[in-house]
């Protein structure tokens, strides 16, 4: 997710803080293929229907659920209701800058799926990165004519 959030461009990752030059990495993915699926993974999280769990207020994001029944240890097949859900996805659309992956192994009994345990997940921790990291939004509302009404010097509308 990190490559296709950097337009196709695969950099080696560094849990370092590097002041000089970053390393050029590779084009893993055609620019064009990476955009296409950005916008494919974003109408995911963002198109009626979609994993509305994901939404993180004020920004454009991008990502995909998943469900996976584990398999069995020792045998052939999956173990019976063992699953592991997860929700993988980046933001800010508009300027990528963080690549997350929500892996829930066996949630609990009920729900397993990751639209619906992952994804809300995702979406608060990467609400809570992209403050602490003071990424600016790119989803904000469009100023309306009455949020543009401006007071007189005596307290009034003019």
């Amino acid at each position: 997710y990190a490559t296709l959030a950097n337009d196709g461009r695969s950099v080696p990752l560094s849990m370092v803080r590097a002041d000089n030059e970053l390393p050029a990495g590779v084009q893993a993915i055609p620019h064009d293929v990476a955009k296409t699926i950005q916008g494919m993974l974003q109408q995911v999280v963002e198109a009626p229907g979609g994993v509305f769990r994901a939404q993180v207020p004020a920004y454009h994001v991008a990502g995909k659920s998943g469900t996976a029944r584990k398999s069995s240890a020792g045998t052939k097949g999956y173990t019976q209701n063992a699953y592991r859900s997860l929700f993988a996805g980046f933001a800010p659309v508009s300027n990528p800058r963080i690549a997350m992956l929500v892996v829930i192994d066996e949630p609990g009994a009920g729900a397993y799926y990751g639209g619906l345990i992952s994804a809300p997940v995702f979406g608060k921790v990467m609400a809570g990165a992209l403050r602490l990291m003071n990424i600016a939004p790119d989803n904000l509302p469009a100023a309306t004519p009455q949020a543009a009404v401006q007071l007189n010097g005596k307290g009034g509308r003019t």
